[in-house]
């Protein structure tokens, strides 16, 4: 019997150990491991929801900037509401003879130039100075620039005025109009984001040459719209199919034929 009891404890030692090996063994088997099928399954997730939210904080970032673009053209309207105080409701031409703000020389220069002090022969100075892309640097002094003017090619402005109603002067086609010429104010577009690189006024919407943004002198790359300064100097945002590719949005609340040569 004592041979049969060593072999009892023997037995019971060795089943106690095994015991405790598949313990082990269950509780190794018990932790969670995903499998390759599962993670293929949490990435694809992940990818839906960056597809969905990526789209929105695009669009919210551009909204951002076409807030700035609007605050930039309500101090336009200031400004130019300031300059036809001083002159009898007139706003200035286009391009009229003025002093060229770096020599004092007289030339045909350009309407943004009566608006802000750009240098020792400014003669005028309503506190907006508009700049553009190229010179948006910390030695640049103008004020006014457009966030998402983003071409280097140009050479004026961010923004351009209605040509229809500033006027050239000497141009039987282009004539000069006040504030009491207007018929419809809110319809007046006096300034909006400038899509023509080497020119500071714009008489069409699109002329598919000499421009930096597919043609259109009214750069509409807010969410495909651009924004406009009105005439009672409310500004707005217009889709570009409502802009159209002619000249009927920049002749619209006043008689274009009727005013100063």
């Amino acid at each position: 019997r004592i041979g049969g009891i060593v072999k009892s404890g023997f037995h019971a030692g060795t089943a106690i150990r095994k015991q405790k090996n598949n313990g082990g063994s269950m509780r190794e088997s018990g932790k969670t491991h995903f499998t390759l099928i599962e993670l293929l399954i949490v990435i694809s997730i992940i990818a839906i929801l960056a597809g969905l939210l990526l789209p929105a904080l695009k669009n919210a970032r551009s909204t951002g900037l076409s807030i700035v673009c609007k605050g930039n053209l309500k101090q336009i309207g200031s400004a130019l509401t300031n300059y036809t105080l001083d002159f009898n409701d007139k706003f200035m031409w286009a391009k009229t003879p003025y002093t060229a703000y770096w020599n004092g020389d007289v030339s045909g220069r350009p309407w943004y130039e009566l608006l802000g002090k750009l240098g020792p022969y400014s003669q005028l100075d309503y506190g907006v100075k508009i700049g553009i892309f190229a010179k948006k640097t910390s030695s640049y002094e103008r004020n006014i620039l457009c966030p998402v003017q983003n071409d280097a090619s140009f050479t004026y402005t961010d923004y351009a005025c209605n040509r229809w109603f500033f006027g050239i002067q000497g141009s039987g086609t282009y004539k000069n109009h006040s504030l009491t010429m207007m018929q419809q104010p809110t319809q007046v577009a006096l300034v909006f984001d400038n899509g023509y690189y080497n020119d500071h006024s714009v008489s069409y919407a699109y002329l598919g040459t000499f421009t930096a943004y597919g043609g259109f002198c009214i750069r509409s790359n807010h969410l495909n719209s651009a924004n406009f300064l009105m005439g009672d100097m409310h500004v707005e945002s217009m889709k570009r199919d409502t802009i159209g590719i002619g000249s009927s949005v920049l002749v619209q609340g006043f008689i274009s034929s009727q005013g100063y040569e």
